[in-house]
């Protein structure tokens, strides 16, 4: 809930902590205390044990999916408190809304932002390759692949992707592939143990185009060990055509490249993917409200007036995200048309989430840990399958 450059300012000049100090004068005697816990991985344990206290907080922010799911027992459901206002402007619900026994509950609030990820491109490079993804974007993925050799061919690195220690080239751009291919419903019955990572295609071809494109000289020899602080430095400085990344990191593309030279795609389907040329994206974020908190009324309040149009659109914005509000549209966001700003904005109408987010902590755990290793050729797809299934079964 606080960017980059929050961190280095005063916590009372927030954004977020501006928008308490909103609420709060507009409901007198309402007083929100706002902690940051940096360790976002402890958090829901450190909930878990709270709420056997008189110290439990009335809200928590945390990852959407599995780890708010984990969570069930101790935080309110939301399904009927949520105005239908928001609940049909704003998407994310997928991410906060847990199927058991026949049921939905809305156990949380999307936060923070859209996210989109896929391929940024440099225009002049692929120019000078005969390519034009402004007009006339790769069909497919065979026909992405043949691109990316006309680039190689040409002298640049096609493709420049990178682990960043948290194995972001995979879960945040190369997943897609898995739920590309095998939907979402298969991604958590892998994660639960249900079905197995070993004869899940969607799954093994997630890594095997990567690896592919690893093995054939199309993507960086460096993939597994640049740091995360030199993640982009290649695109930046024009030796690479196209960057796997996100939305968060345009900002920073645009002010190298300029905002005339840089372009967006979703990762190019398969021609036999059951959904078609989607990103990974969605809310990763989630608000909570415990089961101890006294004052729901008024919590739930606070959750709206931050899921209010005008509020979240300031936030996702804030955040270097885009809004899950489906009725703030490009125009008031300011996005100029034809831009790479409005390509992503486009690309987010339709997403596949997270697959971290829908697996099971210790399977994601896994996952992140090994998928490097996998890209690189070091280990084989089907063996990081066999891995996972057992790590489904332990934890299951």
């Amino acid at each position: 809930m606080a960017n980059e450059a929050d961190m280095q300012t005063p916590e009372d000049e927030w954004f977020i902590v501006q928008k308490i100090h909103e609420f709060e004068e507009a409901n007198p005697g309402v007083k929100i205390d706002y902690t940051v816990i940096t360790d976002d991985g402890s958090l829901p344990q450190m909930f878990k044990a709270a709420a056997m206290t008189n110290d439990c907080p009335d809200i928590i922010n945390v990852w959407s999916g599995n780890t708010l799911f984990q969570l069930e027992d101790l935080v309110v459901d939301l399904t009927d408190l949520i105005s239908q206002d928001t609940k049909d402007n704003m998407v994310g619900w997928d991410a906060t809304t847990l199927a058991k026994d026949g049921q939905e509950k809305i156990l949380a609030y999307p936060t923070s932002g859209n996210e989109i990820n896929g391929f940024f491109y440099n225009k002049q490079i692929l120019a000078d390759c005969g390519l034009d993804y402004d007009k006339n974007p790769p069909a497919d993925l065979d026909a992405f692949l043949n691109d990316l050799q006309a680039i190689k061919d040409k002298g640049y690195t096609p493709v420049y992707a990178a682990d960043s220690g948290w194995s972001k080239g995979y879960l945040s751009v190369f997943a897609a592939y898995w739920q590309q291919i095998s939907g979402k419903d298969r991604v958590v019955s892998d994660g639960s143990g249900e079905t197995s990572f070993t004869d899940d295609e969607g799954f093994l071809q997630s890594f095997k185009i990567p690896a592919g494109m690893y093995a054939n000289g199309l993507m960086n020899a460096d993939y597994a060990s640049v740091a995360s602080a030199d993640d982009k430095a290649s695109f930046l400085i024009g030796d690479a055509a196209i960057l796997a990344g996100g939305n968060g990191e345009a900002s920073t593309i645009v002010e190298a490249l300029g905002l005339e030279n840089v372009g967006f795609i979703a990762p190019p389907s398969p021609a036999d993917a059951q959904t078609k040329n989607a990103g990974i994206g969605g809310a990763g974020q989630a608000l909570a409200i415990s089961q101890t908190c006294e004052n729901q009324d008024m919590a739930v309040k606070f959750l709206e007036f931050l899921a209010s149009k005008e509020v979240h659109a300031e936030l996702a914005d804030h955040m270097g995200k885009l809004p899950l509000r489906t009725d703030v549209t490009a125009e008031e966001l300011n996005i100029e048309a034809g831009t790479v700003y409005e390509q992503m904005y486009e690309a987010a109408q339709g997403y596949v989430f997270w697959v971290d987010n829908l697996l099971k902590p210790d399977v994601a755990a896994e996952l992140m840990a090994m998928s490097a290793q996998v890209v690189i050729g070091q280990m084989t797809p089907e063996d990081l399958a066999k891995d996972l299934d057992g790590v489904a079964a332990a934890a299951e």
